[in-house]
């Protein structure tokens, strides 16, 4: 699914690089603490120093983020309180685990979940066009790698959950979703929880895709306040 031009599909590449680390970027790290250090576009088309910065946060990764943030809060002696250092201990070891164990959840998202589109309609143009994107791209997904060993389930694992969700009468459940996470248009509709009282969402402004149930600081005072409140009504 080449263009057929070196030059085209490296830069097809470089669409899907840009656009998979944002992607990371506002799942798993707080805008709030990055968005600060963004270089400003219009100095990288006057100088290549601010041209190279430029580039070089485009392409961090949201983990190199994370650890670029962690280094720019220990220049400024930031205090971290015993119980976040015990929990990126923890995070870490699961993270490690999940790196190297991770075919499993793969064929699982493939399967069950789908995978994440772009819209390369950016790129549209006389020089590579959003089908090209797409098509070089595509090498690197998921969708590559399992099509013809798998057969996907066409969105029913989320009907059924969503259903489950609607009709629950036995177990209390906690949804708590970020308001920039990607990720949030799974989540379950406001009616169906609102209508539901084994049911409780939250979506927090400022809080990222990963689990940060033992790092309340990371919401805002509303949602601390709203799962406590949901926690104490479940546990009586």
């Amino acid at each position: 699914m080449s263009t057929g031009d070196l030059e085209k599909d490296a830069t097809a590449f470089s669409w899907h690089i840009y656009y998979d680390f944002l992607f990371q970027k506002f799942s798993y790290v707080q805008f709030r603490l990055w968005a600060p250090l963004v270089p400003d576009p219009a100095e990288a088309l006057t100088s290549d120093e601010a041209m190279n910065r430029l580039c070089t946060f485009i392409t961090l990764s949201g983990t190199e983020l994370n650890d670029s943030l962690r280094v720019l809060a220990a220049k400024n002696q930031l205090t971290r309180s015993a119980a976040t250092d015990a929990y990126d201990k923890y995070w870490t070891f699961i993270n490690n685990l999940r790196s190297d164990n991770s075919a499993p959840y793969d064929v699982q998202a493939f399967k069950e979940l789908g995978y994440t589109d772009y819209a390369y309609s950016t790129v549209d143009g006389n020089f590579l066009t959003k089908e090209q994107a797409f098509n070089v791209n595509e090498q690197f997904s998921l969708q590559k790698k399992f099509e013809g060993l798998y057969p996907q389930d066409e969105g029913r694992l989320m009907r059924s959950f969503r259903q489950w969700v609607a009709t629950e009468t036995t177990q209390n459940v906690i949804f708590v979703y970020a308001y920039n996470d990607p990720w949030t248009g799974a989540r379950p509709d406001d009616a169906v929880v609102s209508q539901n009282p084994k049911t409780e969402m939250f979506i927090d402004p400022i809080a990222t895709h990963n689990d940060y149930f033992l790092e309340s600081s990371l919401y805002t005072n509303e949602t601390k306040t709203g799962i406590i409140n949901a926690l104490n009504k479940f546990l009586k």
